[in-house]
């Protein structure tokens, strides 16, 4: 760290006055500026990193919103009754237009919401291309994104906090004091006036910059963290209070995107403070450091430990000035040019080899997280049966394009069987009568899709440790296998894994009940997989064997799952 990185605020450099009033080409008095320290280098490294951070955040999630444009309030998604929507539909000459529903009440936002310019015309997309990352259609990417920067905002959020407790930079540079509340509506009114803090007033942030800051750091931050927890099906069995307090996942998802278009409002008005306060100025504070203060020419004074200036000390000043300006200007233009650059090249970082790979490693961070803070026995919430949705939605493939499911369909699934072989010492073949006349477990619970939105349903059916008790894994055994019947791309079938601690689980169960009555097809007859710690797509529908390995990646494209071989993460957790 530079010598005084503990002090936000120390003098640098002074400008004298000289005995002599100095005067511009119009005869007006020049006021002396002095230059200070205003930004230890390590608040300026955080501020930059948040500012990248946040930015590739809010662009991602809009990616991901746009996966479901709707968001709801509750334990599960009331479908009929959005609390803000944003779609598409036709208007009398055949033309699309986007409405954006709120509380109830519609509004035309054709161009920007709900319908936006695509490469052939308009297209139907919950927020524009330009707004998003990646600019395409991309869920599981904006997830990788979203989810390996979310990482690097708590860990950049932790060591600002420690970083401004241990260093005294909370307590000397953000907190206000009983004084300065007290001033709050003159520094409202200037503000509004655009008057900024000049001279002495200038060297530390004023009451309102304080409270901003205070506010998006204790406020905004741990509440997006917090809602984003609450998302995720493994921290909701862990810590079941995280439900309680948000009153529901979807209420949480709700805040969540609150909280983030609040970030982006922070955003605005402090780009705005910037630009009206002086740009060079702030740029120069916020990359270097260092501040440019005016003084009172009768108080100028040297600070000790600087030399005092020559004679002709006003004309070197004026050409440093300039240069430090030209240097700050460059800098800035750099930083954002390479900042734009970067965000211009997102797609194309995406659909690289190398990149999706250090995205990916938030799958693995996530897991052994999550392992560590959720006991591997803590069960997903249950509900009532007052919770239950009227239709469960069924989301996906509903009709198999296979005759030989429509065959063993057509016969009630009465041919129908479930072969369970691999590393196991009992290979086993079971009927659905079979299966029902097993130990039955009865679960009331969350279905959640990784799209965002949730149903709850009541399920019936075997638990699957029970039937891989009776195959008895051998040793060597490390993951299961779950292939399907449904086509997916041509001739390849869906498929599933999990490791054997997530597939014996106490909820996972071999469905083949729903609502008290027989699975219906769309939601994946006779017999789906329920796993309730983790996203929908891990839940595989119409399975036709289940297979016990030591290792996933020799099966389809070696990512352990369909959804997975297209870039969604192994571990659904979150």
């Amino acid at each position: 760290m530079e010598a005084g990185d503990n002090t936000e605020d120390q003098t640098v450099r002074a400008v004298p006055a000289r005995s002599d009033t100095l005067t511009d080409a119009f005869g007006d008095a020049i006021t002396p500026r002095m230059l200070i320290r205003r930004h230890a280098r390590a608040t300026r490294i955080f501020h930059w990193v948040n500012f990248f951070t946040i930015t590739v955040m809010l662009m991602s999630g809009l990616q991901i919103f746009n996966a479901r444009p709707d968001l709801y309030w509750g334990i599960s998604s009331r479908f009929h009754h959005p609390v803000v929507s944003l779609g598409a539909r036709e208007n009398s000459h055949g033309r699309l237009v986007g409405v954006t529903t709120i509380a109830g009440h519609t509004f035309d936002t054709t161009g920007f919401l709900g319908v936006s310019k695509g490469r052939n015309g308009l297209v139907e997309r919950g927020f524009p291309r330009w707004a998003t990352l990646p600019g395409t259609r991309w869920l599981a990417m904006g997830r990788r994104w979203h989810l390996f920067f979310a990482w690097v905002f708590v860990l950049n959020g932790f060591a600002y906090a420690a970083f401004s407790l241990f260093s005294g930079h909370l307590k000397r540079d953000l907190l206000p004091g009983w004084r300065e509340l007290r001033h709050i509506g003159t520094v409202i009114i200037d503000h509004a006036r655009l008057r900024f803090p000049k001279g002495e007033e200038a060297r530390r942030y004023n009451v309102l910059q304080k409270l901003a800051y205070l506010l998006v750091i204790f406020g905004l931050g741990p509440l997006a963290l917090l809602t984003g927890l609450t998302m995720s099906p493994t921290m909701d069995a862990g810590f079941p209070g995280l439900l309680w307090l948000f009153g529901g996942r979807q209420s949480a998802r709700t805040i969540h995107f609150i909280v983030a278009f609040l970030f982006l409002g922070f955003f605005i008005v402090h780009i705005a403070m910037v630009l009206l306060s002086g740009l060079w100025n702030n740029l120069r504070s916020m990359i270097t450091g260092r501040y440019a203060i005016r003084t009172d020419p009768a108080a100028s004074r040297l600070e000790p430990g600087f030399p005092e200036l020559p004679a002709n000390g006003a004309g070197s000043s004026a050409r440093r000035n300039f240069v430090l300006r030209v240097a700050s200007g460059t800098g800035a233009f750099l930083f954002g040019g390479a900042g734009m650059l970067m965000l211009g090249n997102f797609d194309r970082l995406s659909r690289s080899r190398w990149f999706p790979r250090i995205l990916g490693l938030e799958g693995n961070i996530t897991e052994r997280a999550q392992d560590v803070v959720v006991s591997g026995d803590a069960l997903a919430p249950e509900f009532t049966r007052a919770d239950i949705a009227p239709v469960f939605r069924a989301n996906g493939t509903t009709d198999p394009d296979s005759a030989t499911y429509h065959a063993l369909a057509q016969n009630d699934f009465r041919d129908w069987n479930l072969r369970v072989d691999g590393l196991v010492t009992h290979p086993l073949r079971l009927s659905l009568d079979a299966l029902q006349e097993m130990p039955a477990r009865t679960q009331i619970t969350r279905h959640d899709c990784v799209e965002g939105w949730s149903c709850i349903g009541e399920w019936t059916g075997v638990p699957l440790s029970h039937v891989l008790a009776l195959a008895g894994p051998l040793p060597e055994a490390r993951y299961v296998m779950f292939f399907c019947a449904d086509p997916m791309d041509g001739n390849n079938l869906y498929y599933e894994s999990l490791d054997l601690a997530s597939a014996t689980h106490p909820q996972t169960i071999l469905a083949y009940r729903l609502n008290g009555q027989k699975l219906p097809m769309a939601n994946g007859a006779p017999l789906r997989l329920r796993v309730e710690r983790q996203l929908g797509y891990k839940s595989a529908k119409y399975l036709m064997h289940i297979q016990l390995v030591d290792n996933y990646r020799r099966f389809g494209g070696g990512r352990g799952g369909y959804w997975e071989d297209q870039g969604y993460p192994w571990y659904a957790g979150i």
